[in-house]
């Protein structure tokens, strides 16, 4: 077997062996941190038997209705180390934002996208990021007919834990936004990406009915990474195979005999 026989062949053995990126997280921060004073660390809530306003406690790190803290505005920050923020700067990737989140969120089952109550993430500089949880459509409760549907909350008691993920219970739901490379390098340029998150309120965003807007909202994380794609060995091993076959190709025709 010659060099391009021997080349193809390892080339094969590792692209069955391996799948066509591998995706490598180079940067990834976790924050509970809402900014907002007077809010406790999030924690869920377990018991059915309490009703779904007053289950809503700031000390339980939910904002809201029954809560002392009144759904607002918050800034979640990412510390990013200058090592960190050259790796990010030295690979071609993507950033991503990731939220958990339980409460006033998404569109009760039964209703129709998109939803009035989700959160809205601007980056700093008032770039648009997206939406989080304005097509997600919540499950109705297995065990309490028509709970979390267009035509009720489930306020309790007792509370359909299962009802879910969103809607006076603590079911939580897990959304992503993609954060262009560019933009994440400028955002952490100081060392610090702070990401605005605007629970969308009745009377500014929406005025459909006096329920519109998140009444209350507990955040559970959120996480900021950065991920490169780099090719596969098979794919470089591929792009070899290529070059040698080139060059052998090209040396065969510099010595052949001319003809005549």
């Amino acid at each position: 077997m010659g060099a391009v026989g021997r080349c193809l062949a390892m080339a094969i053995v590792a692209l069955l062996a391996s799948p066509a990126t591998q995706a490598a997280v180079l940067y990834t921060q976790t924050t509970t941190s809402t900014g907002i004073a007077g809010l406790g660390a999030p924690v869920a809530v377990t018991d059915p038997t309490i009703s779904g306003f007053d289950n809503c406690i700031a000390g339980q790190g939910c904002m809201g209705f029954g809560s002392s803290i009144p759904v607002q505005d918050f800034t979640l920050g990412f510390t990013v180390s200058p090592a960190d923020l050259a790796s990010i700067t030295a690979h071609k990737g993507h950033g991503l934002l990731i939220v958990t989140a339980a409460r006033d969120i998404g569109i009760r089952n039964g209703g129709t996208a998109p939803g009035t109550e989700f959160l809205i993430a601007t980056g700093e500089g008032a770039v648009p990021l997206g939406n989080f949880y304005q097509n997600l459509i919540s499950t109705a409760s297995a065990t309490i007919p028509g709970a979390c549907t267009t035509g009720s909350h489930n306020e309790g008691p007792p509370v359909a834990l299962d009802c879910g993920p969103n809607f006076d219970n603590d079911f939580t739901a897990t959304e992503s936004l993609s954060i262009s490379q560019a933009d994440l390098e400028s955002f952490a340029a100081d060392g610090v990406v702070d990401i605005l998150i605007h629970p969308t309120a009745f009377g500014v965003d929406c005025n459909s009915s006096s329920t519109c807007g998140v009444g209350r909202l507990k955040l559970f994380s959120a996480t900021l990474e950065f991920t490169s794609t780099v090719p596969e060995p098979g794919t470089m091993t591929l792009l070899g195979c290529g070059l040698i076959g080139l060059i052998a190709t090209r040396m065969r025709k510099a010595i052949r005999p001319r003809v005549g």
